[in-house]
């Protein structure tokens, strides 16, 4: 599971899991981000997406991951830009029992930390805040980015690139924006 997968982040990691044939839950905010990960990636057959806006999302949810109302199955792992209410949500619902959480931010709020360590701990997670630091500081960072970059250099791996802001107004971005508004929102 794969959230904010409209973001730059979770785009690369679309696409780098769909070229290893793994299958991956994105969840975006808005119909027209799905139908635009789906139009990109659903040729794969192993990229599905869903629409946390709306209402039946849950239940579409569960069966993509196969996840069971009694806390079997789901998922193996959430890469989550998000935070907010949804990280522990997702573990609690979506994810099977030792699976992996890898966190790089919070674009969607400050996590209830008790409710998320309570879920973490209840279901075993394997939790993980990474970062560029922490990227860098990886004994194998070189080797990770130079396959990244024979990717690219084959086709395989294209980055996207939204729009480009001033980074003056950077922050602008991460304030839910009307769609007539002059900087993009990531909300």
């Amino acid at each position: 599971i794969v959230a904010p997968a409209a973001g730059a982040v979770c785009n690369a990691m679309l696409q780098l899991a769909a070229l290893r044939r793994l299958r991956v839950l994105a969840l975006v905010r808005g119909s027209e981000r799905g139908v635009w990960i789906t139009s990109t990636y659903g040729h794969l057959g192993t990229v599905s997406a869903v629409d946390i806006s709306e209402e039946d999302w849950h239940s579409l949810a569960a069966s993509l991951v196969d996840a069971a109302p009694n806390g079997e199955g789901g998922a193996d792992g959430f890469v989550d830009g998000c935070g907010g209410q949804l990280r522990a949500e997702i573990c609690r619902s979506f994810l099977r029992i030792r699976g992996k959480v890898v966190t790089f931010g919070d674009i969607a709020g400050a996590i209830d930390e008790a409710d998320f360590g309570a879920v973490a701990e209840a279901r075993l997670l394997d939790v993980h805040c990474e970062g560029v630091q922490s990227f860098c500081a990886a004994s194998d960072a070189e080797a990770q980015l130079q396959a990244v970059i024979d990717l690219m250099a084959r086709g395989k791996y294209r980055p996207h690139v939204w729009q480009l802001v001033n980074w003056r107004n950077a922050a602008q971005c991460l304030v839910k924006q009307p769609h007539w508004g002059k900087f993009p929102s990531q909300m």
